[in-house]
This record gives C-alpha cells, structure tokens and sequence, in this order.
C-alpha cells in the first residue's frame, strides 16, 4: 500500500475490531467499486482496506470511503482510530452507492426464519443459496432487480409478510432511488466548489478593463455561501494564471463534494477567453480537465460553467433612439481562428451570448447575464431545476435594451446554454431525504 505507515497501524487496529459479519457487510456495499470474485477471496477488513487502496478510495488523506463502510456496518466506536478532521468535512454526505447500501440494511434486519420465506416467495429453489446476499446476486443476475428498480423485491417482501423495520426500508429505498433517478444528488455539505475568475484590469495596453466585473464577482459569490458552496475568488488571472488554477482545482479530491460550479467573468471571442494579459484560453481546454477520465472524484456529477465573455463581435438589435444606459461589450478583436468546444455528459454551458455576438455589461450594475442570472436563481434554484431557471435568464436578458457606449447603436443580447446534463440540477436543494445522512 501506498498509505504511510501510521494510516497502516490504523487501518489494521479498524480490521481488528470488525466481526466475520461487518467484513461481509462492507464487501457488499463496495460492489460497485470491487468485482464479485475479489470480494470472495476477501477474508478481513484489511485485505479489503489494501483493496481499496489500488481502486483509488483510500489514501492518508481521503479516509470518507473508509469512514462511511464503517458508519454503515454500526461501528462508529472504530472511527477513534481515523483522524476525525479528515471525515467531518463535507458531513452529512454518505459516499456508498445507495443500491448496495440499501440491500446492506435490510440484510442486517433480516433474520433467517425470514430469509427463507423470501427466499421461497422469490421463486429460489437452489438449496446451495443459504444466505441473503446470495439471493441478491441470484436476483440481480437475472435482472429481477437492478440498481434502478426494486419493485420485484418489494413484492417477495409483502408474499413472505416481512415485518418489523423492513417495510420501511424497503419504502426509503423506493423513494431514494425515485429521487437519484430524477435528479442529482446534491445533499453534502459544503455541496461543492465554486470557483469564480474575476478580470477587470488588463494588462496589455490595448484592451480595455471591465468596469462593473466586481459587482458580478460579489453577487456570485455572496449567492453560492447562502447556497453552502465552496466559493473561491480569483481576481485579475492572466491565461496560464487561469488554466493552473483549474487544473489544480480539477485535481483535488472532490469525492465529498456532488456538484461543481465555475464562473468566467472575462473578455472572450467565440470558443475562448482571455486572461489579463490578453493572452486567450480555449475553453475546451478548461472542460477536458473536468472530464470523467481526468478528474475521477467528479464522475457523473453535475459539473456547471458560466462565461461571462462575448463569444464575437456581432451584436443583435437595431439603430434606434430610446434613452438609455451606455453599456461595455466584453469583446476582443483578433485574427485567430475560434475553436470548437468538445463537451462529455454532465456539464453544463451557460454563455452570456450565442457564437459569434457580443455580451453587455454596464459600469454601475453589471452584465446583464449576471445580473439576470442571480436573480433567477435566488428565486427559483430550490424548486426548479436550472434548465428551466436558465429558460427564464434568456427571457430576462432579452428584454434588457441599451446603447453601445459609442451611442451609436442600440443593442439586445440573449445567453445560449448548451449541456449534456442526465438528470435534473437543484442548486440549492434542501433535500428531506434524511436516510443518507448521519
């Protein structure tokens, strides 16, 4: 193992004090991240601990999975041999993947004289099924149940008059796995981090600073604290300043986390923004170190952008004579050629601006995209998903009227989100699930 010595004696003293029963317990609720043949050639909790370690679950600093496998079993005295500053961040949040951790529960409350009526009511008359994880997997293997649907199950329940608390679990487990197939989860504490790269002041000479860009800053970030996210603020990044700080963020261990937001307050042209060196950032660039494969923690979570940056030089609207605020384009000219912008599942694009059209930003109050987005979400991100708020934004933002600063030109703008999102996204749910939690 690659764990430092210490973190060894620990892991060994947690193996020590866990019964031939809790060793069973924990390889089941790791089946998603270990085979079925390595969990049987598994005889202690530290052949499961090293086991662990070469899937990537557990180093010294990154103990929750290990935390939590010991939660669930009910031995929470084990966890005096875990530094508790290394699990309580990011608390309330249950890492075990609520399929196996559900089959956990009800194999811990089933007695035998019940098991065999279930197991008599699943039609299993394989006499070498003798206990219950057996005829889970015997279940699962021919498709009567799956991680999506335990309808089959909660039938053999009711035919064999199982009592006590497995009615109740078997109820929790419906309404979690209903609630999982709707919408993410997004119920840790901190949810996950925000990071917001703020640019006003441009370097280059021949580009202009973004007057009006901190009051963007101050509401994203006043807004994610309120909606318990991580906010980091990053003022004034030049290209490479802007790339290292993702790739760092990208990668950290966000495994207690389920969400993560950025938000780029910047110049920009279409596939691209620009640090305040003038130097630019392709945007595609920024997403692939957020893809599955190179940021594992983050895998099929909802992973959520915001440009505020023009994606050209064009502008929607009509020369008209309405009085008006003049408002800034967040615009660069130059030569270069834009680049696509490759996206993977579960991300989320929220442009200010459609390719090719400039986006506005007045001195005093703002961008219009920021401005109407905040205010969206602050009315809407615990009840609505933000596909829909994001619906409302482009409504809100279209009826925003302004002149250039020139005067000369009467503008309109409207966003233009793109995702690969799978499920719905509640910013600010306030979930009343509680069976996850501890």
């Amino acid at each position: 193992m690659s764990v430092t010595d210490s973190l060894r004696q620990r892991l060994l003293s947690i193996s020590d004090g866990l019964t031939d029963d809790d060793v069973t317990h924990m390889k089941s609720l790791c089946l998603d991240v270990i085979s079925r043949k390595e969990a049987d050639d598994i005889s202690s909790g530290f052949q499961l601990f090293e086991l662990l370690e070469t899937k990537g679950k557990l180093t010294d600093d990154y103990l929750y999975y290990v935390a939590d496998l010991v939660k669930c079993v009910g031995q929470v005295c084990l966890l005096d041999h875990i530094d508790q500053g290394k699990t309580t961040f990011g608390k309330g949040r249950c890492h075990i993947n609520t399929f196996r951790l559900y089959l956990t529960k009800l194999a811990m409350e089933i007695d035998d004289s019940e098991f065999k009526a279930l197991k008599k009511s699943c039609n299993c008359n394989k006499e070498e099924i003798t206990e219950f994880y057996q005829l889970m997997t015997f279940l699962e293997n021919r498709k009567k149940i799956t991680v999506r649907d335990i309808s089959f199950l909660e039938e053999a329940s009711k035919k064999a008059k199982l009592q006590g608390r497995i009615p109740s679990i078997l109820q929790s487990f419906r309404d979690q796995l209903a609630y999982e197939a709707d919408q993410y989860r997004i119920t840790s504490d901190p949810k996950g981090i925000c990071v917001i790269i703020n640019n006003e002041k441009f370097t280059s000479g021949h580009h202009p600073d973004r007057q009006g860009t901190n009051v963007d800053a101050g509401k994203l970030e006043r807004l994610f604290h309120r909606f318990k996210y991580k906010v980091e603020r990053y003022n004034d990044c030049s290209a490479k300043q802007i790339t290292d700080i993702l790739k760092e963020i990208s990668m950290r261990d966000h495994w207690r986390y389920d969400c993560f937001i950025c938000c780029v307050l910047s110049h920009g042209t279409t596939g691209r923004v620009f640090g305040v060196d003038g130097m630019d950032v392709t945007i595609s660039d920024l997403l692939e170190l957020f893809f599955d494969s190179r940021c594992l923690s983050l895998a099929e979570k909802p992973k959520l952008f915001f440009f505020q940056a023009c994606q050209g030089t064009a502008t929607e609207g009509l020369k008209m004579d309405l009085p008006t605020t003049g408002v800034t384009a967040d615009v660069l000219m130059d030569d270069k050629q834009p680049s696509a912008v490759d996206i993977e599942g579960n991300m989320l694009l929220g442009y200010a601006t459609p390719p090719g059209f400039k986006s506005f930003r007045s001195g005093e109050d703002g961008s219009w995209y920021i401005e109407a987005l905040v205010g969206s979400l602050k009315r809407s991100a615990a009840r609505e998903d933000i596909l829909g708020i994001l619906t409302q934004v482009n409504d809100d933002v279209s009826r925003k009227k302004g002149y250039e600063k020139d005067g000369c030109r009467y503008v309109t703008q409207i966003p233009c989100p793109v995702f690969t999102l799978k499920k719905k996204v509640l910013l600010d749910c306030q979930s009343t699930v509680t069976h996850l939690q501890y």
